[in-house]
Parts: structure tokens; C-alpha cells; sequence
């Protein structure tokens, strides 16, 4: 998050009256394309908070589906108000449901999504104000949303001490139709124009500076056109000037970015199609690699490292008779990134790749290639074709695991082969290749 932007959020009236309100509220924050990140609230509750007070947060991600359940949520809050404030010892309500489990031998079983709502209730009868915010909602599960917004009118039904609910989410029918008896306030490309103006005015500086654009020589004439051109084409998406500025950092002379400039494309799904067909233009087996990238981080069940992707995408391409563009060095992250035209990025902390915006997930989740059924048909015969392989060393005895590098797709083929079956079975395609497969891997011979 660029430092400084957000700060419009705080400053209006409607956040203020929930923050400073004396009886229990949500508010839900709904609106434009982009939706600001409530990391900036949370900053800023984290900063304010009192030691009476109880705080606890979640960030939708749809790139993380195993994060997309209400009982996910849920243990999520419970986990960060379970420890106390004075002592940072384990509140006594938590530590009476282990002991009752513990009774019955059941210490181990996960909180339902029920315990944690009535955990969370009693927790803040503990707290003289207890604070929740939940960003991105409408990225969560369609089917565990409506048990997850009940749960929060529940809290807030059933609290005795104060309690406020922060959520977040563009906007979505059936969350503002569930949520219409709360007060909410929409946000719209203008409420962020500063933020943009900031955005648009550190990437311009930051390619220049790492010579990204025309080498490092741009005229300051140049530079002030490409900021008035972006920011007045912007409409309110952060996703949309890195994009165009990725484009215009790949053209060669001053000229062809006056062109571009003077034919913008708008909106990001007609920029989605533009980076696509360039996707495609590429030679070699550039524009496979691309689509194989983009299908595993559609449908894998947890993040994926670049060398497990890359394992993957090797995998598939040795079974259509192709090969890696560079055979010596095998797919790296620079061959990803650059194959994809920057549509999914790198995340070093974690070292996972992911999409470089929801909005990249939605585009490619409307085209035949990326459908739910062919994804699901595509990742179990690659799994299950992986272990099958008689030149997969199953085990080291010494080592007693899997003997086929860290950066090997054998880990995440081993583990979720199962949950990619059972996705084709909901999916009703667990026919054909997909059976074939599975009853060769666990023949007896």
C-alpha cells in the first residue's frame, strides 16, 4: 500500500459515527471497482486501541480458497480475542471448552463455525468494546457468506458490551440486501482521486527511475502528458494505470508512447483482452506456458511456489511433446512473469505466485479455456500422471520423505490429488480420462 492514501476513508462521516457510537453498529463499506484495502482501519484501530479493548481482523483472498469459509473466519476472530489483554493469558471461556472437550476426548476437533460466533459473544461481555473488520467480503464463498453476515448480526444481536463490525466489500446485491438494515455508505471513483493522482505519480517516478521507461530518459513534457493522460483515464482503478504503464515501459521511443497515450484503452476488462491477445502473439511455446500458469493458480488448493508451478507446467508440457523455452534452465519466475505479461506476480515473503488482481481471476474465469470443468479435468490427470510415474522415487527410507527437491510439484500432487477428484465428482465429470487414470493408479499391480 502506497503511504499517505487511504486517509480520505477516515475522515468521513460515516466511519466517524461508527467509531465514536455509543450502541453496537456495522457498517458496511461498499462501492467502486477497486475497493480500498481496510488495512488502512486497521492501522489505525491498532494504533488508537485501548487496553479495555478487544480487536480482531480478516482479509478475504479469493486466491486462498481454504480461506473462504465462515468456520475459517470465524476461528480467525476467536484466535486473535482469546488472549488477554493484561496478562496474555487464554480467556476463560476458550479454556472451558477445552476442558469440556477434554472430558470427552475431543481436544483435537476444530471449533464449529457456531462455538466460535458464541465464543466471540462471550469474549466481548470481557472487553469494555470489541472491534471486528472483515475487508473483501464479497471475495469470500457465495454459499458461506450469508452463514458468515449471520453470524456477525448475531454477534451484534447478542453482545451486552459494545461491539463494532467493520466490513468491506464491493458491491454485491446479496450482501447489501442482508446488510440493508445497517447503515452502509458507497464509495465512487472520485473518493479516491487522491489516492490515484499519489499512485499514478509514484509509478511514473519509479519506472524512470529503474529505466524501465525509454531507458530512464523521459522529458519532463513527457512525463507530465503520461500523468495527465492516466489520471484523467483511471476512473478510480489502481490496476488499470499499472497496467498501462507496464505497457507503455515495453514501447521503444518517445513517439510510440504519444501514440498510445492518444488511444488508451478503457476499462479493464477491454485491457484484459489486449494483454490476452499479446499473451497469444508470443512465440514459441510462450503463450502455452502462460495458460497452463493461469489454469493452476484458477483451480490449486493452496498458493503454489514458482518451482512447483514451474514443475507443473513441465510436467504438462513433456506430455504434449513440447519442451521449456530455455531446456538448460527450465521455467523460472522470469519466464512466468514475462509469459504472462505481469498478470500474476510474485510474492517474495511467502514465495507463492499469485494473480496481480482479482479482477485478472474474473476475466479469465469468463473464457472456455478457464472453465471450473476443464481446470479440474486438467489438474488430477497431471497429479495423478505425476505419481503413476515409474520414475518417481516414491521414498527415502533414511529421510522418509519424498526424495524429489523442494521445488518439485510431487508435495502438492501428493496431497490434494484426493480434493482435485472429489472437485470433478461435484463438478459431474469424473468420467473418461480422469477414471481411466484413477483406477490404473490404484490398481493392484
Amino acid at each position: 500500500r502506497l503511504n499517505g492514501t487511504g486517509e480520505w476513508l477516515l475522515g468521513r462521516k460515516e466511519y466517524r459515527d461508527w467509531r465514536s457510537s455509543s450502541p453496537s453498529m456495522l457498517l458496511l463499506l461498499r462501492g467502486i471497482h477497486e475497493m480500498p484495502n481496510s488495512s488502512k482501519v486497521v492501522d489505525s484501530l491498532l494504533k488508537n486501541r485501548q487496553p479495555s479493548e478487544g480487536l480482531a481482523y480478516f482479509y478475504f483472498d479469493r486466491n486462498e480458497g481454504s480461506r473462504r469459509s465462515c468456520e475459517v473466519v470465524m476461528k480467525t476472530l476467536v484466535k486473535q480475542l482469546a488472549l488477554s489483554p493484561k496478562n496474555s493469558d487464554l480467556l476463560k471461556p476458550l479454556v472451558e471448552i477445552y476442558e469440556k472437550r477434554k472430558v470427552s476426548g475431543r481436544t483435537t476437533d476444530a471449533l464449529s463455525s457456531t462455538e466460535s460466533r458464541n465464543l466471540i459473544v462471550e469474549f466481548s461481555q470481557l472487553y469494555k468494546q470489541t472491534i471486528l473488520v472483515v475487508d473483501a467480503l464479497d471475495e469470500c464463498d457465495t454459499s458461506a457468506r450469508r452463514e458468515l453476515l449471520e453470524a456477525l448480526k448475531y454477534i451484534i444481536a447478542n453482545s451486552k458490551n459494545l461491539v463494532k463490525i467493520f466490513v468491506s466489500s464491493r458491491s454485491n446485491d446479496d450482501i447489501t440486501l442482508q446488510l440493508e438494515n445497517f447503515p452502509n455508505f458507497h464509495i465512487e471513483a472520485k473518493d479516491n482521486e487522491g489516492d490515484i493522482k499519489k499512485f499514478v505519480r509514484e509509478k511514473i517516478d519509479c519506472s524512470i527511475e529503474r529505466k524501465e521507461l525509454l531507458r530512464g530518459y523521459v522529458s519532463p513534457e513527457l512525463k507530465e502528458l503520461i500523468y495527465t493522460r492516466l489520471v484523467g483515464g483511471a476512473d478510480g482503478m489502481f490496476q488499470w494505470v499499472a497496467l498501462q504503464i507496464e505497457y507503455l515501459c515495453r514501447l521503444d521511443t518517445e513517439s510510440d508512447i504519444m501514440e498510445k497515450l492518444g488511444k488508451l484503452t478503457r476499462g479493464l476488462s477491454k485491457m484484459y483482452n489486449e494483454i490476452y491477445k499479446q499473451i497469444n502473439s508470443q512465440e514459441g511455446s510462450s503463450p502455452e506456458i502462460a495458460k497452463m500458469a493461469f489454469a493452476w493458480l484458477l483451480c490449486s488448493f493452496r498458493p503454489l511456489t514458482p518451482g512447483e508451478l514451474a514443475s507443473a507446467i513441465e510436467l504438462q508440457l513433456r506430455a504434449q511433446g513440447g519442451s521449456p523455452p530455455n531446456p538448460r534452465s527450465g521455467i523460472n519466475v522470469a519466464v512466468l512473469l514475462k509469459t504472462c505479461h505481469n498478470l500474476i506476480v510474485h510474492d517474495t515473503e511467502l514465495d507463492v505466485l499469485r494473480f496481480s488482481h482479482l479482477s485478472v481471476r474474473e476475466f479469465l474465469e469468463t473464457r472456455d479455456r478457464f472453465r471450473d470443468i476443464n481446470n479440474c479435468v486438467m489438474a488430477t490427470t497431471v497429479c495423478l500422471s505425476l505419481l503413476f510415474s515409474p520414475n518417481i522415487q516414491m521414498y527415502n527410507e533414511k529421510e522418509r520423505g519424498p526424495t524429489v527437491g523442494k521445488d518439485s510439484f510431487f508435495d502438492y500432487a501428493a496431497l490434494f490429488w484426493p480434493t482435485h477428484i472429489q472437485n470433478c465428482q461435484k463438478l459431474d465429470v469424473y468420467s473418461g480420462e480422469v477414471k481411466e487414470f484413477l483406477q490404473t493408479f490404484l490398481s493392484p499391480e
